[in-house]
């Protein structure tokens, strides 16, 4: 404990710091202050033991949950500011369509791998697993799904719902916003799967850099903000539909070996 508070307190400084100053250098301090929470954590885990691994994915598991939930509160947020008509409606199911294919893509699956692979493992091989996955590689899924909600939360507040004029396209940085977001998302959950099981998941490897491309796409032909979400969601069902097709067999296993240790044995 005196170890691990010895490396994280420092970035008690710059977090307070980043208080007293303004935008750009609170983004700048606050940056540091997680860098070097981070790295503290890098150098003492080590020294720590994950006594109860079902418990810690669990805390982990709901960190996702609430982040998605924020992302659904956000699509809230975009319609308070305007009166309902038919084209914010489509833009606010579109939003929430997105955020269950955000739940699927974690919870369906990859969650049971997790938490089961952190079972299996003892000692330092454990708390090495804990470190990886959970603290360092759930960050930025945590912040893929919060980018992506800020992206939705633009297109409902500031363009969709505009009720008088014809709704503008989306700037770079809201479109980095929906589609990064996303893709950061998806290229975070393969790394987690290769963390775990040792092998990237190429299709959503695949998908995130489709979504990268579909958002570079969509600044160059300036399409309404409607259709750019619409396509972000059509990327997204694609590859779920793609998983629950061709991996049907697989995620039963899994889904039937949730109260153990065991793992299907194809490393997928």
């Amino acid at each position: 404990m005196r170890r691990a508070t010895a490396a994280s307190s420092p970035a008690i400084v710059p977090l307070v710091a980043g208080c007293f100053v303004d935008a750009s250098w609170r983004t700048l301090l606050w940056a540091v202050a997680v860098c070097i929470d981070y790295l503290g954590v890098y150098l003492t885990s080590a020294n720590w033991r994950v006594h109860a691994p079902g418990h810690f994915a669990e805390r982990h598991q709901l960190v996702v949950m609430i982040a998605i939930g924020e992302s659904i509160v956000a699509v809230g947020l975009g319609l308070h500011v305007a009166p309902l008509s038919a084209l914010l409606l489509v833009g606010a199911v579109l939003g929430i369509v997105l955020a269950i294919t955000l739940w699927w893509t974690y919870f369906d699956a990859l969650a049971l791998v997790a938490e089961r692979v952190l079972r299996r493992l003892q000692g330092d091989a454990r708390t090495r697993l804990a470190t990886d996955s959970f603290t360092y590689l759930h960050l930025p899924i945590v912040v893929g799904i919060i980018y992506r909600a800020l992206g939705v939360r633009v297109v409902l507040e500031g363009v969709v719902g505009a009720p008088t004029s014809p709704a503008a396209a989306l700037s770079p940085l809201v479109l980095t916003a929906l589609f990064g977001g996303l893709a950061l998302y998806l290229a975070s959950l393969s790394l987690l799967q290769r963390r775990d099981l040792g092998a990237l998941n190429r299709e959503r490897a695949a998908a995130a850099v489709l979504l990268g491309c579909l958002g570079v796409a969509c600044w160059a032909a300036r399409l309404p903000p409607t259709a750019d979400l619409a396509l972000a969601v059509a990327a997204m069902a694609g590859l779920i539909c793609y998983e629950t097709v061709h991996y049907r067999q697989l995620r039963e296993k899994v889904r039937r070996g949730a109260g153990h240790g065991t793992m299907p044995g194809d490393g997928r």
